[in-house]
């Protein structure tokens, strides 16, 4: 809730109030879809690669057996946890609270912008952690934007073919999604490499504009049809103290196959498994004189074929 003294305000300024976009840009949704499943825990299937791509020797002699071969399937599951927040209205703050101030729907709108906050965070952690097994750090002029060679050395497409190719000759697949963070995107766009390949025809170089549909063009060899940059910024500072904004996503850039349809025999990086989307319950609390307001969701966030990811970390040392 807002601070009781900050409700009523004069007439004159009714007309506008300020409120920053935080918890826009996020990417957790682009990266580990959503699955709805009926229970709070569960099994799945899941095919053994290797048994997927063994050739035998398939050749039959005269009156003998062919060669029999089969296949194998394991299991894995997930098990869903409950996210939620709350807040209180009193009675008195409703008789205090001017226009524009809709004290119900801007309380929902800042407990689901948190919570929508902690879920980024939460998948970032994911899938940047140790279970993502394909990665490369880059160091000193290899870097995109190194504060020695400012990118004139950097090789960012032969970066992201090289991740492609890794995926591909292990599983088949071709990554078709790709997560930069801001300071990536940012020294992306500054390299000699990149802006080569974009001048117009015809020599006029000046400062090309390089946008997601650009990059989404440069990356297509590779199989990368989505690109989205993640600049989802959080505060770390404590409640009380100075304020100590960071992005969630920084120099890293993720490579992976994103199916955009879930189902039966379908590969994907990993899911969201979802037993309830966003719920929200409102009570009066009648010895509080306030009314509690509770948005909340049960998910699992999963990978389930970490091998079709790559991560690049390290991209830009941050000059």
């Amino acid at each position: 809730m807002p601070e009781w003294s900050s409700m009523h305000v004069d007439s004159l300024l009714t007309g506008i109030s300020i409120k920053y976009p935080l918890g826009t840009g996020t990417v957790a949704d682009v990266i580990l879809p959503r699955v709805n499943v009926s229970k709070e825990s569960g099994i799945y299937f899941k095919y053994n690669k290797g048994d997927q791509a063994r050739i035998p020797f398939t050749k039959r002699q005269i009156r003998s057996e062919s060669r029999s071969v089969t296949f194998r399937v394991t299991t894995d599951s997930y098990r869903t946890e409950e996210y939620a927040l709350n807040d209180l209205i009193d009675e008195r703050e409703y008789q205090q609270a001017d226009a524009p101030l809709d004290l119900q729907r801007d309380t929902l709108e800042n407990l689901q912008t948190l919570l929508t906050l902690d879920r980024e965070r939460r998948v970032h952690t994911l899938v940047t952690s140790a279970a993502v097994t394909k990665t490369d750090t880059l160091v000193g002029t290899t870097q995109w934007r190194d504060a020695g060679a400012s990118g004139v050395t950097a090789a960012p497409l032969f970066d992201i073919e090289n991740g492609s190719e890794e995926i591909r000759v292990d599983t088949g697949i071709r990554p078709n999604t790709l997560i930069m963070g801001q300071a990536a995107w940012l020294a992306f766009n500054k390299t000699t490499q990149v802006l080569d390949r974009i001048v117009t025809p015809g020599g006029a170089w000046g400062s090309p504009t390089i946008t997601t549909d650009v990059a989404r063009t440069l990356f297509a060899p590779y199989g990368i049809t989505n690109v989205v940059v993640a600049d989802t910024v959080q505060n770390t500072g404590n409640l009380g103290a100075a304020d100590s904004f960071s992005d969630i996503w920084i120099d890293e850039v993720l490579l992976a196959y994103v199916t955009p349809s879930p189902g039966i025999k379908k590969v994907s990086f990993g899911y969201s498994f979802f037993s309830r989307g966003w719920e929200v319950r409102r009570e009066t609390v009648g010895r509080q004189h306030s009314d509690w307001i509770e948005p909340s969701y049960v998910c699992d966030e999963k990978l389930v074929a970490p091998d079709v990811a790559y991560l690049l970390k390290d991209v830009s040392d941050g000059t």
